[in-house]
């Protein structure tokens, strides 16, 4: 694991550059070009973190178990900035707002489901219609490591029932979606679901208020960008050390590790830029969301041949071949679909 570990850290270095003294890159830290390398960057790192808790092989491996949280709270700060951003630019509307994700996650998600519930039950497991149905709604999933499908799809709930009773008071709609997020903390934890269900969700709302005070944010940092980054890094040490090795702050610590973490990332990106320098993290970043829809699916197919169990580095490596080829082929496939259908309803 060391080893695709290095490999990882060399990837996300090619290309990066920092921009000049008392210079940004952009006006909102986070481009089209950057934001598909850092997603593919975090998805890389995603499937990395699985594969250390499954094998525990390689000197990094109790670093990288520990850093799961952080790179979904990272992932869920981006989506509260992209889905505020998409709000805002087209006149606080949300016509068309579930159709947008019909193709690109709702039905992949579904197809990937019925997919797994094939090879779980070819391995030897007991699924029924009832237990596939139920594992949408009992913080059981169906598809592996897929919680955050499901949360993210909770918090886009909660983000358009907000947008279509408040309209285009933004803060209010931030404080609203924000509040539903709490509550849905204190749900999760009285239905006894797994702590990794909840322990990051402050960070959606997070980040539609980074997008909403993205003006604010960049005065702040051009002069003394390194200065903020250093603080916030030194916070988030702090909060890390004491919620993952002390314990004691517990699940607040945790919330707030997640949201220091997204946010030193997204300030981060205003200073460092990988532009259209990597393509592959571009390419992975496409595709990221079927990468984490379908590693799960590669890792327990894989983790029951024994001899490939016993060699991490070869399982590792055969879990990110498939998972990224399969998601590219996924994305494709309904992208493809969704094209089909709606150049048939243009012609109608």
């Amino acid at each position: 694991m060391d080893i695709l570990l290095a490999a990882a850290l060399v990837l996300s270095g090619i290309g990066i550059k920092i921009a000049p003294k008392n210079t940004l890159w952009s006006a909102d830290g986070l481009s089209m070009d950057d934001s598909n390398s850092l997603r593919g960057m975090l998805s890389v790192f995603i499937v990395l973190h699985h594969l250390a808790i499954l094998t525990g092989a390689g000197y990094s491996a109790y670093f990288v178990k520990r850093i799961g949280h952080l790179i979904v709270a990272a992932f869920l700060a981006m989506s509260g900035y992209g889905i505020l951003y998409s709000y805002r630019s087209s006149g606080c509307s949300v016509k068309g707002f579930w159709q947008k994700r019909l193709f690109r996650l709702i039905i992949p998600y579904l197809v990937i489901s019925v997919v797994y519930a094939f090879v779980r039950s070819a391995l030897g497991e007991e699924v029924t219609v009832s237990s596939f149905f139920l594992s949408f709604v009992n913080g059981k999933t169906m598809v592996k490591y897929s919680w955050y499908i499901i949360a993210t799809l909770v918090f886009y709930a909660m983000f358009w029932l907000s947008a279509k009773l408040i309209k285009d008071n933004i803060p209010l709609i931030i404080m609203t979606v924000w509040f539903l997020a709490t509550v849905y903390i204190f749900a999760m934890m009285k239905l006894d679901y797994d702590e990794y269900w909840y322990n990051v969700v402050w960070a959606f709302p997070l980040g539609m208020l980074w997008q909403y005070s993205y003006g604010h944010i960049v005065r702040a940092l051009k002069k003394h960008t390194w200065a903020w980054l250093l603080m916030l890094l030194m916070m988030f040490g702090v909060f890390y050390l004491s919620s993952s090795y002390l314990y004691v702050t517990k699940l607040g610590g945790l919330l707030i590790t997640g949201c220091l973490f997204a946010v030193f990332i997204m300030a981060a990106m205003f200073k460092l830029s990988w532009g259209k320098r990597n393509p592959v993290l571009g390419f992975l970043g496409k595709i990221s969301l079927e990468i984490y829809m379908l590693h799960g699916l590669f890792v327990l197919i894989f983790s029951k041949v024994e001899w490939l169990f016993e060699r991490p580095l070869a399982l590792g490596a055969a879990v990110l071949v498939c998972t990224v080829l399969a998601a590219w082929l996924v994305n494709r496939a309904f992208s493809l679909l969704q094209k089909s259908i709606t150049a048939g309803r243009r012609e109608v």
